[in-house]
C-alpha cells in the first residue's frame, strides 16, 4: 500500500504561516545583523531611479548563503527564489535580488564597512556572552589564491636589472646626440637625467634640430658625395625613433612597475595587489609560485575575532602589523600564541615592550634543538660549555672563546639586531691548538 499521490490537482493550498525555530541559524543571523549600528553603513542613495536594497537585507542574504556553502552569485539568486528560509529572511515572497545586485554589493565599499562593523559587534556579543576570556589570542595564517593567471608575474629583480640597462643605453644615446651637435642642456651625472620627463624633453629637442636640418636641406644645392645635413638628419631620426618607440615606453613601464611593487618582490599583471607566493594546496608539491594573499586571523575558542589580508608571503613580517589592528580593550589577552613561523627577535620585542604582554611563540630552531641528535652534537655552539661568571665559552676541543665586544647589525628588512662577539684565545705555545683557535 502506498500513500495517495497526485500532482494533477487543480489547486494547491500553501501554508504561508512559517517561522523558523529560535535556534536556527537564519534566526541568529537576522538578529545579529539587526544589532549592528547603521550610522556608518546606511549611505545616501540616489533620489531618482529604482530604490536600492537595504544593506541589512543584502548582508543577511550573503551570510546565510555562505553558511550553506553557496558562494556564486547565480546560485545565491536561485537560493533567494527557492529556499524557504531565505524567503523568510527576505520577508517578501516576490522579492528576488539578481546575481548582479548581489555581486555588486559584495565588492562595494558599503560591504567593506559593514564587515568591519559586524566584527566589532560580534566581538562585543561573544564577550558579553562569556564565550571568550582574557587568557590568550591564537594567531595563524593561510595563503589564498588570487583570481589571476599564474603566468602573469612581474619580478622586481628583473625590472631593476633591465631598468639599469636602459639607463646605460640612454646615457650612451645622449653621448651620441652631443657628438651630433645636439645641445641637450642636461647633466648626465644626475639620476634625473634619464627619467621619463627628461627623455621627453630630449625628444622635443631632437624634433627642433630635425626641423632646422629640413630647412637647411631645402635651401642647399646638390653636393658631391651627398649632403652632410641629410646624413646628420638620418642619424637624428634614428635616435628619435629609439627614444619615442622604445626608450620612453619602456622607462614608463619600468617606473610604473617599481611604484606598484612597494616593498614586495613581485605582483600579478592582472591583479596588482596579489603577490606571488607558495600555496599549500599544490598537490604535486612542485613549489610553483602563484599569485595570492596572506590571510591572518586571531581566534579564541574557535571564534575568529580579528582578520586581515597582507601582501607579504612570510608570516614573520605580518605579525606586528596584524597586532596593531587589535583592540585589546575589547578583547584583552595575557598571551599571544602562534607557531614558529612568527618567531623573530623583532616580534618578541614588540609583544613584550610595546604591548606589555607575554608570547608563546617558538623560534625557528626550537623543535630541532630538542632532538637528541642535535643535543649530542659537540660541534653546535649551543652545546659548548659556558662559564657565566667569566663570560667564556669552551668548545669540544678545549678552545676558549672570550667576550670581545658588542655588535649591532641590520637585517634585510632594516630591523636592528644586537650581538655579543667572542674571540678565541691565542695558544702560541701549542701550534696545534693555535691552528684550531
Amino acid at each position: 500500500m502506498y500513500k495517495n499521490y497526485n500532482n494533477n490537482q487543480t489547486s494547491l493550498a500553501v501554508n504561508l504561516d512559517f517561522t523558523p525555530s529560535e535556534n536556527h541559524v537564519v534566526t541568529v543571523l537576522s538578529r545579529f545583523v539587526d544589532s549592528i549600528p547603521l550610522k556608518d553603513v546606511m549611505n545616501a542613495t540616489a533620489a531618482t531611479g529604482r530604490p536600492a536594497y537595504d544593506p541589512r537585507l543584502m548582508m543577511k542574504i550573503l551570510l546565510f548563503a555562505y553558511t550553506r556553502k553557496t558562494f556564486h552569485g547565480r546560485e545565491i539568486e536561485l537560493m533567494c527564489a527557492e529556499n524557504l528560509y531565505m524567503k523568510w529572511l527576505i520577508g517578501d515572497y516576490d522579492l528576488v535580488p539578481s546575481y548582479r545586485t548581489i555581486n555588486r554589493f559584495r565588492v562595494s565599499t558599503t560591504m567593506a564597512v559593514f564587515i568591519k562593523q559586524a566584527f566589532i559587534q560580534f566581538r562585543e556579543l561573544v564577550r558579553q556572552a562569556g564565550l571568550v576570556n582574557d587568557d590568550a589570542l591564537f594567531i595563524d595564517g593561510t595563503k589564498l589564491l588570487a583570481d589571476a593567471n599564474k603566468y602573469t608575474f612581474v619580478w622586481k629583480k628583473s625590472i631593476t636589472k633591465y631598468n639599469s640597462k636602459l639607463t646605460d643605453k640612454t646615457r650612451a644615446l645622449y653621448g651620441e646626440l652631443i657628438q651630433n651637435e645636439v645641445d641637450l642642456a642636461i647633466d648626465q651625472e644626475r639620476d634625473t637625467a634619464t627619467d621619463v620627463d627628461q627623455m621627453k624633453i630630449v625628444a622635443s629637442q631632437l624634433d627642433d634640430k630635425i626641423a632646422q636640418l629640413d630647412q637647411t636641406i631645402e635651401t642647399e644645392k646638390p653636393q658631391p658625395g651627398g649632403s652632410p645635413a641629410k646624413q646628420q638628419r638620418r642619424h637624428l631620426k634614428k635616435f628619435q625613433r629609439q627614444l619615442e618607440k622604445d626608450f620612453i615606453p619602456r622607462k614608463t613601464n619600468y617606473d610604473d612597475a617599481l611604484a606598484t611593487f612597494g616593498d614586495r618582490n613581485s605582483y600579478s599583471k592582472t591583479d596588482h595587489d596579489a603577490t606571488f607566493m607558495r600555496m599549500k594546496e599544490d598537490p604535486m608539491r612542485n613549489g610553483q609560485l602563484k599569485p595570492g594573499y596572506n590571510l591572518q586571523i586571531a581566534t579564541q575558542h574557535q571564534f575568529t575575532l580579528y582578520y586581515d589580508l597582507y601582501q607579504r608571503p612570510t608570516d614573520t613580517r605580518t605579525l606586528v602589523p596584524f597586532l596593531k589592528t587589535f583592540d585589546f580593550d575589547a578583547t584583552p589577552a595575557k598571551y599571544i600564541v602562534a607557531d614558529a613561523g612568527y618567531g623573530s627577535e623583532s616580534n618578541y620585542e614588540y609583544i613584550t615592550d610595546e604591548l606589555d604582554k607575554q608570547y608563546l611563540i617558538p623560534y625557528g630552531m626550537y623543535e630541532k634543538e630538542k632532538k637528541k641528535r642535535y643535543r649530542n652534537d659537540p660541534t653546535k655552539i649551543q652545546n659548548w660549555q659556558y662559564d657565566e661568571k667569566n663570560d667564556v665559552f669552551t668548545d669540544y676541543q678545549g678552545i676558549e672563546f672570550h667576550f670581545k665586544n658588542y655588535s649591532i647589525r641590520h637585517d634585510q628588512y632594516g630591523q636592528e639586531r644586537k650581538f655579543k662577539v667572542y674571540q678565541a684565545v691565542d695558544y702560541f705555545e701549542d701550534p696545534v691548538r693555535q691552528a684550531l683557535a
